[in-house]
Protein backbone atom coordinates (compact mmCIF):
# COMPACT_ATOMS: atom_id res chain seq x y z
CA UNK A 1 0.00 0.00 0.00
CA UNK A 2 2.87 2.45 0.94
CA UNK A 3 4.26 1.62 -3.07
CA UNK A 4 0.86 2.71 -4.19
CA UNK A 5 0.94 5.71 -2.22
CA UNK A 6 -2.14 4.80 0.48
CA UNK A 7 -2.22 7.50 2.82
CA UNK A 8 -0.63 6.36 6.00
CA UNK A 9 -3.57 6.27 8.16
CA UNK A 10 -5.24 4.15 5.54
CA UNK A 11 -2.40 1.58 6.24
CA UNK A 12 -2.09 1.51 9.81
CA UNK A 13 -5.89 1.18 9.68
CA UNK A 14 -5.27 -2.04 7.42
CA UNK A 15 -2.63 -3.19 9.45
CA UNK A 16 -4.38 -3.46 13.01
CA UNK A 17 -7.23 -4.96 11.14
CA UNK A 18 -5.40 -7.33 9.76
CA UNK A 19 -3.04 -7.80 12.63
CA UNK A 20 -5.95 -8.10 15.70
CA UNK A 21 -7.68 -10.82 14.13
CA UNK A 22 -8.54 -13.30 16.39
CA UNK A 23 -9.74 -16.95 15.11
CA UNK A 24 -12.01 -19.51 16.80
CA UNK A 25 -12.67 -22.86 15.50
CA UNK A 26 -15.48 -24.97 16.76
CA UNK A 27 -16.62 -28.43 16.21
CA UNK A 28 -18.64 -29.62 18.91
CA UNK A 29 -17.30 -28.86 22.33
CA UNK A 30 -13.67 -28.71 20.94
CA UNK A 31 -12.88 -24.72 20.87
CA UNK A 32 -9.29 -23.92 19.11
CA UNK A 33 -8.09 -20.44 19.31
CA UNK A 34 -5.12 -18.43 17.82
CA UNK A 35 -4.18 -15.50 15.44
CA UNK A 36 -3.72 -15.52 12.33
CA UNK A 37 0.02 -15.32 11.13
CA UNK A 38 -0.31 -14.11 7.13
CA UNK A 39 -2.75 -13.76 4.82
CA UNK A 40 -6.59 -11.85 4.82
CA UNK A 41 -9.98 -12.64 5.42
CA UNK A 42 -11.27 -15.39 3.11
CA UNK A 43 -14.30 -13.44 1.74
CA UNK A 44 -13.64 -9.90 3.52
CA UNK A 45 -13.87 -7.01 1.32
CA UNK A 46 -10.51 -5.68 1.62
CA UNK A 47 -9.12 -9.14 0.27
CA UNK A 48 -9.75 -8.50 -3.52
CA UNK A 49 -7.66 -5.16 -3.12
CA UNK A 50 -5.42 -6.59 -1.01
CA UNK A 51 -4.53 -9.01 -3.25
CA UNK A 52 -4.32 -7.24 -6.59
CA UNK A 53 -2.00 -5.20 -4.33
CA UNK A 54 0.25 -7.98 -3.52
CA UNK A 55 0.22 -9.58 -7.03
CA UNK A 56 0.64 -6.57 -9.11
CA UNK A 57 4.21 -6.51 -9.20
CA UNK A 58 4.69 -10.01 -10.34
CA UNK A 59 2.38 -9.27 -13.11
CA UNK A 60 4.36 -6.53 -13.74
CA UNK A 61 7.57 -8.11 -13.56
CA UNK A 62 6.53 -10.94 -15.77
CA UNK A 63 5.20 -8.82 -18.51
CA UNK A 64 8.48 -6.83 -18.27
CA UNK A 65 10.10 -10.35 -18.76
CA UNK A 66 7.91 -10.47 -22.35
CA UNK A 67 5.23 -13.37 -21.02
CA UNK A 68 1.30 -12.15 -21.63
CA UNK A 69 -0.48 -12.35 -18.06
CA UNK A 70 -4.13 -11.78 -17.31
CA UNK A 71 -4.87 -11.12 -13.26
CA UNK A 72 -8.26 -12.76 -12.25
CA UNK A 73 -9.38 -12.89 -8.25
CA UNK A 74 -6.79 -15.30 -6.98
CA UNK A 75 -5.36 -16.50 -10.09
CA UNK A 76 -3.40 -15.70 -13.19
CA UNK A 77 -2.41 -16.69 -16.16
CA UNK A 78 0.74 -16.80 -18.20
CA UNK A 79 0.50 -17.23 -22.04
CA UNK A 80 3.92 -18.00 -23.98
CA UNK A 81 3.34 -17.75 -27.84
CA UNK A 82 6.18 -18.86 -29.95
CA UNK A 83 6.65 -21.72 -32.65
CA UNK A 84 9.06 -24.70 -31.98
CA UNK A 85 8.31 -26.48 -29.05
CA UNK A 86 11.17 -26.73 -27.22
CA UNK A 87 11.45 -22.70 -26.91
CA UNK A 88 7.61 -22.81 -25.68
CA UNK A 89 8.40 -25.15 -22.96
CA UNK A 90 11.93 -23.33 -21.93
CA UNK A 91 10.15 -20.12 -22.05
CA UNK A 92 7.41 -21.38 -20.16
CA UNK A 93 9.69 -23.30 -17.66
CA UNK A 94 11.66 -19.83 -16.98
CA UNK A 95 7.98 -17.97 -16.11
CA UNK A 96 7.25 -20.93 -13.75
CA UNK A 97 10.59 -20.33 -12.26
CA UNK A 98 10.04 -16.75 -12.12
CA UNK A 99 6.56 -17.32 -10.12
CA UNK A 100 8.01 -19.81 -7.40
CA UNK A 101 11.23 -17.42 -6.15
CA UNK A 102 8.60 -14.55 -6.34
CA UNK A 103 6.07 -17.06 -3.90
CA UNK A 104 8.78 -18.10 -1.97
CA UNK A 105 10.18 -14.42 -0.84
CA UNK A 106 6.16 -13.72 0.20
CA UNK A 107 5.78 -16.54 1.76
CA UNK A 108 3.03 -18.29 -0.61
CA UNK A 109 2.36 -21.12 -2.60
CA UNK A 110 0.98 -22.34 -5.71
CA UNK A 111 -1.30 -25.64 -5.55
CA UNK A 112 0.37 -27.52 -8.57
CA UNK A 113 -2.48 -29.23 -8.94
CA UNK A 114 -4.71 -26.12 -9.54
CA UNK A 115 -2.76 -25.67 -12.03
CA UNK A 116 -3.21 -26.34 -16.11
CA UNK A 117 -1.09 -25.96 -19.18
CA UNK A 118 -3.00 -25.95 -22.72
CA UNK A 119 -0.62 -26.07 -25.81
CA UNK A 120 -2.90 -24.33 -28.53
CA UNK A 121 -1.90 -25.67 -32.21
CA UNK A 122 -3.17 -26.39 -35.30
CA UNK A 123 -1.98 -29.77 -35.32
CA UNK A 124 -2.77 -32.39 -32.84
CA UNK A 125 -1.77 -32.00 -29.42
CA UNK A 126 2.29 -32.65 -29.07
CA UNK A 127 3.76 -33.91 -26.21
CA UNK A 128 6.28 -31.64 -24.78
CA UNK A 129 9.22 -33.66 -23.81
CA UNK A 130 9.82 -33.21 -19.83
CA UNK A 131 6.65 -32.43 -18.02
CA UNK A 132 6.63 -29.07 -16.55
CA UNK A 133 6.76 -28.29 -12.92
CA UNK A 134 5.56 -25.82 -10.59
CA UNK A 135 8.57 -26.61 -7.49
CA UNK A 136 8.94 -30.34 -7.58
CA UNK A 137 5.26 -30.83 -8.70
CA UNK A 138 4.42 -31.64 -12.44
CA UNK A 139 1.53 -29.26 -13.65
CA UNK A 140 -1.21 -31.46 -15.38
CA UNK A 141 -1.89 -31.17 -19.32
CA UNK A 142 -5.35 -30.77 -20.30
CA UNK A 143 -7.45 -29.75 -23.13
CA UNK A 144 -9.83 -26.78 -21.39
CA UNK A 145 -9.97 -25.04 -18.24
CA UNK A 146 -12.93 -22.35 -16.91
CA UNK A 147 -12.28 -19.04 -15.34
CA UNK A 148 -14.40 -17.86 -12.96
CA UNK A 149 -15.10 -14.29 -13.12
CA UNK A 150 -16.75 -12.79 -10.52
CA UNK A 151 -18.45 -9.26 -10.98
CA UNK A 152 -17.78 -6.31 -8.25
CA UNK A 153 -21.44 -4.90 -9.22
CA UNK A 154 -24.62 -6.24 -8.03
CA UNK A 155 -27.36 -6.48 -10.54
Amino acid sequence: MIRHEFSEALVDWVEDMLADTNLAVRHGDITIEGKPHKGCPQGGVLSPLLWCLVINDRLEDLRKEGFLVYGYPDDITISVRENLLDTLRDLMIDALKLVQSWCETKGLKVNPLNSNVIVFTRKNKPELVEPLKLGKREIAFTNSVKYVFRSLSRP
